[in-house]
């Protein structure tokens, strides 16, 4: 990649026979569609590190463990997931129309993405998937759904609005529910204000927020006023967030780590402090980070 990643997700997945190399196999078979719009996969780039593999999927730079290691560890729940942006932009749709194509070249733009979107869809469904809202049509998308892969980690694959503001394909993202229930507003302001003071000047480390969609009214156990979706941009890289409209048996849990590369020492323990995280790296919301210093 050519903009260093300051935030990388890290997964404890539950491989099985298959192994994390294997898991990280299966992940670049799915989203190779995503080649076509240029997006960077780790098809040739899945390495080996000291703590499972790390690769690259639609943009963004993952890093895969293997929950055997660690057999009484936490597992992966749906509060800690991956948003799919399927944008017709990425497959050639244009407001403008000097190319000539026009209509036409934008009605084929979005019928590839969808197309590109249920192909992802059916292979992350395969083989033991657990599927959380189905893929249809939904108020705030054409065409969305939920899935829980057989390695445990969660997608929403979304068909984006190509007029909208652009965002990366890949965006980590947190379901505030259970014990942190209506708490993505101050997660959300608390994570912006920190990175952005941390990383201040680093032309690869801009934060700041991005949209924000509130509830009007209780729904569930979201209050009128919490966060119906929002994202921030935190050294660089979005993340998204929302409170739970429904009730939910499961929170954050240790098995996802945000490894966060830092310039010094300092700027690690900056960090540290401005998160508030305990010794075990968790912060006041329950998200786990791991401020790291990394020389180039």
């Amino acid at each position: 990649m050519d903009r260093h990643q300051h935030i990388i997700p890290r997964f404890r997945l539950q491989t099985g026979d298959h192994g994390v190399v294997g898991a990280a196999r299966f992940y670049t078979d799915v989203f190779r569609p995503f080649e076509e719009a240029g997006l960077e996969l780790g098809a040739a780039g899945v390495v080996g590190t000291d703590d499972g593999v790390e690769l690259v999927v639609a943009g963004l730079r993952l890093r895969l463990t293997d929950a055997v290691d660690d057999p009484g560890g936490a597992v992966i729940t749906p509060a800690t997931n991956v948003l799919v942006n399927i944008d017709p932009v990425f497959f050639g749709w244009s407001v403008d129309d000097s190319g000539g194509g026009g209509e036409d070249d934008r009605r084929a733009a979005s019928s590839r993405a969808r197309a590109v979107l249920d192909t992802v869809w059916d292979g992350l469904v395969a083989d033991g998937a657990t599927v959380l809202m189905p893929l249809g049509e939904y108020p705030f998308s054409a065409r969305y759904g939920w899935v829980q892969d057989q390695f445990g980690m969660s997608w929403q694959l979304m068909l984006t609005d190509p007029a909208g503001a652009p965002r990366p394909a890949l965006i980590p993202s947190f379901l505030f529910c259970g014990a942190a229930q209506n708490r993505a507003g101050e997660a959300v302001e608390t994570w912006t204000r920190v990175f952005a003071e941390v990383f201040d000047g680093d032309e690869d480390g801009h934060s700041g927020p991005g949209a924000l969609v509130t509830y009007r009214q209780d729904t569930g156990p979201a209050v009128a006023g919490s966060v119906m979706f929002s994202d921030t941009r935190l050294a660089g890289v979005w993340v998204s967030a929302m409170d739970s409209g429904a009730e939910q048996p499961f929170t954050f849990t240790d098995a996802v780590t945000f490894q966060v590369s830092c310039r010094t020492p300092v700027q690690a323990e900056m960090l540290r402090r401005g998160l508030g995280l305990d010794s075990a790296g968790v912060d006041r919301f329950g998200v786990r980070w791991d401020p790291v210093p990394v020389t180039d």
